[in-house]
């Protein structure tokens, strides 16, 4: 159903959704980590998608110029049209997005974020009406603009002195303000041109199951009937092609639209579809409430065997909570009840109509809501749903079945809570539950670890509550051990002080150690001499399982690495350390600062992931590295999205290993403000082979690099991009604060390095 509107209304403006206002997101959130050009075009693209339906929303709205509800979201409306259609209003940008607006009845546009504007023009040089057209874009394989006005036909977009218009970068939001008071929706666009659509309740005109963007198909001489939901109408007039004819008969809150098509020998005009009032039945309502009217339409047309439609049209999840899924099923004319089941999303679909010999029913042919109570939490559903013909109790049409629906998962203020609960907590990938894990301690009060046993699943887990800090003090080694702060909003303390020995001997490679929204605390870490050492010891003579620190702040011992595994029979087989914040203690520039230090160990590292992380000191240090071991060797090395602030390796490079198979570095943040020479991120004996290397920045050394380069002959793979050298701080404009430890850089650099979430 299409509507439009006979309204005194000024429409100033139209602009185009700055680049997802209707993605619910911006550049930054569209992934996690974008790593790479193409992702970004990738994800653009997905965006874009969204962004053009939305265009078309708007224009529906404008269209429409009254709203019969409208409905407060956290960031944006809800909106029925007087016609029935659901629109979603809300704000924000997806890259350099290009804005619109509409000025003398033809459409301008800013590729420049507001700076300047120019109207838009078509293939022939001729400026392009507003009316009845809404341009639509795209972005290219280059990750520029294109423009269509037709949706088939595509022209790259050229700023003022003919150069591409890339789509990647900062972009501003579609609308300036959005407001609902005394009756109105106001949106304010970027160039002060505003909407203004006044809402009046209870206002409604709707032809039920019916989509305009679909003809209705009749035979000669055919009649058919439609339900037209109404409210608040005070006078209808229908009006129809020549030769068809169409009459209203009914009162609210239903009518019937009945529609008979011009008999064979009648004007044979109407058997194709145009897009013009010539093949659309139309229904002029006026409202109770004031001077407001709106039409109502659907397309018809004449054809000698009619196509079958869908029974169903539609299954729309309409609401869901923990214990209900309520869905809005909207038959077509043709069907007069329908029967419905519920299923999980991993049982079997109905093989046929005997399935539902017990289901329930509804009846009628306009569009129904259905909600199911007693479900389980956080769990998904498919609603199928069989059209039958209540007279002749025959089957209409197929079953439909909706698209999976999940109920809402329970709300839990800890992690503990979850996990008692049965519930998978996601981390880094992994997934832990009580079920696979066992039983755990919840820690509610400052608490020593001087004995360890393990639960009947051979793990010890233990959640720690935020004013709760547990002080590590056990010398034996363990197998399966996992520390979670159990606040999702801060991190709780683990102190070390006795250091941590990991031993999977018995299990080989199947050991774990997590740290997860942990505080580790390093610093007074000793080995069983009482000496202070390394924080994290991996004494079983195999490649112990998994290592990971997941949303942890580390500290450790001044001049100590977290792991010194000097015997080249051990190793870690996965290591990952992601969202973390590393401080270094400020020690000297001879002091080292490793994280995983090796020593002649020639052992293998099956994954290294090391994935928005911080690495930073105060001032200005050397000596610092996040794999120190030139004898041992990786195979899979990631790389992705860390900042390195002050700290510089001092020509051996911050990973050096005698050879590296895969890699993936991107997006990395290199800045030091007294950087000295020869230094960078790669240094392996053997040429790396691996695959992705690109969109790096470094400030402060203008001879920092990604591979170690000797004698003009550099160890890393042949299409591997250096660093981008940046001429100024990526963090002047943006947020250096090592108090508070705030690390943003400015809008250029927004998408590089740590990428620290709200505080």
């Amino acid at each position: 159903m299409k509507s439009n509107l006979f309204r005194t209304l000024k429409l100033a403006a139209l602009a185009f959704c700055g680049a997802a206002a209707f993605a619910c997101t911006n550049l930054d959130d569209i992934e996690q980590r974008l790593d790479s050009l193409e992702s970004d075009i990738q994800k653009l693209q997905t965006a874009v998608s969204s962004l053009n339906e939305a265009v078309e929303n708007l224009t529906t709205l404008a269209e429409s110029g009254v709203i019969s509800t409208i409905e407060k979201t956290d960031d944006g409306f809800v909106i029925t049209t007087v016609t029935g259609e659901e629109i979603t209003i809300t704000n924000g940008a997806v890259g350099n997005t290009p804005l619109l607006s509409i000025e003398d009845g033809y459409w301008k546009v800013s590729y420049d974020n507001g700076e300047s504007w120019e109207f838009m023009e078509d293939e022939n040089g001729d400026k392009v009406p507003a009316a009845g057209m809404t341009p639509q874009f795209r972005v290219n394989e280059g990750g520029n603009w294109e423009v269509s006005y037709n949706g088939t036909q595509w022209t790259e977009v050229l700023d003022t002195e003919g150069n591409p218009v890339s789509a990647i970068g900062e972009g501003s939001n579609l609308f300036k303000d959005i407001t609902y008071e005394n009756g109105v929706l106001t949106i304010v666009f970027q160039d002060d041109n505003k909407l203004e659509i006044p809402v009046v309740p209870d206002f409604l005109c709707a032809i039920a199951g019916v989509d305009y963007a679909t003809p209705v198909q009749f035979k000669h001489g055919e009649k058919k009937e439609f339900t037209v939901n109404i409210k608040g109408v005070a006078n209808a007039i229908v009006t129809a092609p020549a030769g068809w004819k169409a009459e209203l008969n009914g009162e609210e809150p239903s009518a019937i639209l009945s529609v008979t098509a011009p008999e064979e020998d009648a004007a044979s005009a109407m058997t194709k579809v145009s897009a013009d009032t010539d093949s659309d039945v139309s229904i002029l309502a006026v409202s109770t409430k004031g001077n407001y009217t709106a039409i109502t339409k659907m397309q018809v047309m004449v054809v000698q065997e009619v196509v079958p439609v869908p029974a169903i049209s539609s299954i729309a999840l309409k609401e869901a909570t923990q214990e209900s899924l309520t869905f809005t099923v909207t038959p077509n004319s043709d069907v007069t009840s329908w029967k419905y089941i519920l299923l999980k999303a991993t049982e079997t679909a109905p093989a046929d109509e005997t399935a539902f010999a017990e289901a329930d029913e509804k009846t009628g042919s306009t569009a129904q809501d259905v909600t199911i109570d007693g479900l389980a939490a956080g769990t998904s559903y498919k609603l199928y749903v069989l059209p039958v013909h209540t007279d002749t109790e025959a089957i209409y049409g197929d079953i439909k079945a909706s698209e999976p629906a999940s109920t809402e998962a329970p709300s839990y203020d800890t992690y503990f809570a979850m996990y008692e609960a049965g519930l998978n907590i996601t981390i880094a990938g992994k997934e832990y539950n009580k079920e696979t894990y066992g039983d755990a301690v919840q820690v509610t009060e400052n608490m020593t670890i001087s004995e360890i046993t393990p639960n009947d699943k051979g793990v010890s887990i233990y959640f720690v509550n935020p004013d709760a800090t547990v002080t590590y003090n056990y010398g034996t080694g363990v197998q399966k051990l996992i520390f979670i702060g159990n606040d999702p909003d801060s991190r709780s303390t683990l102190k070390v002080e006795r250091q941590i020995n990991l031993n999977d001997q018995t299990i080989s490679g199947q050991g774990i150690f997590l740290c997860y929204n942990i505080n580790l605390d390093g610093t007074g870490a000793k080995n069983g001499e009482g000496k202070s050492s390394y924080t994290v010891a991996q004494n079983g003579n195999n490649a112990f399982g998994y290592c990971g620190y997941v949303n942890c702040h580390i500290e450790t011992v001044s001049g100590q690495p977290l792991s010194y595994i000097s015997t080249s029979t051990r190793s870690f087989n996965e290591f990952v350390m992601e969202d973390c914040i590393y401080k270094f203690a400020s020690a000297g520039k001879s002091s080292n600062k490793f994280v995983l230090s090796l020593g002649s160990s020639t052992a293998t590292y099956n994954s290294l992931t090391f994935r928005n992380n911080v690495f930073y000191c105060t001032v200005s240090e050397q000596n610092f590295k996040l794999f120190n071991g030139n004898n041992a060797n990786v195979g899979n090395l990631v790389l992705e999205n860390n900042s390195f602030i002050n700290l510089d390796t001092n020509t051996t490079y911050t990973v050096y290993a005698n050879s590296i198979q895969n890699v993936s570095i991107t997006k990395n943040l290199y800045s030091n403000n007294a950087a000295t020479t020869g230094n960078g991120l790669i240094r392996s004996t053997v040429a790396v082979t691996g695959t992705v290397c690109t969109d790096n920045v470094a400030y402060g050394n203008e001879t920092v690099r990604i591979f170690y380069t000797s004698g003009g002959v550099s160890c890393g793979f042949e299409g591997a991009d250096d660093f981008i050298l940046s001429e100024t701080n990526p963090y002047d404009g943006g947020t250096l604060n090592f108090e508070d430890e705030i690390f943003v850089p400015n809008n250029t650099y927004s998408s590089y390095g740590y990428q620290q979430p709200a505080k």
